[in-house]
């Protein structure tokens, strides 16, 4: 496989809908969609969404990463809790290193 030096960003929009229930979609990504009631969950099933609709849509194993800004670095260099971010990358595996 030829080498990609790049990353997609993928950003994901959380919106509260009647019912009580939560709605996870992306315009980035083609077919992105998580939907329930409990947005911890929802937040934690992003990274793998992302893989999977990645493979689907384009064949193409990637390893997902939260987008920070660079002044948040640091504060994952130093073990800080982040908060989740607003938008991911999906990075090609054979560049993921």
């Amino acid at each position: 496989m030829a080498s990609c030096n790049y990353a997609a960003v993928i950003r994901v929009d959380e919106t509260f809908r009647k019912g009580g229930y939560w709605l996870l979609t992306s315009n980035d990504l083609p077919g992105f969609v998580l939907c329930g009631k409990d947005i911890k969950t929802l937040r934690d099933d992003v990274p793998a969404a992302i893989k999977i609709l990645v493979k689907a849509n384009y064949d193409m194993d990637v390893e997902v990463r939260p987008l920070i800004q660079p002044s948040e670095m640091v504060k994952c260099k130093e073990g800080v809790d982040m908060p989740l971010p607003e938008a991911w990358t999906a990075v090609p595996i054979t560049d993921a290193a």
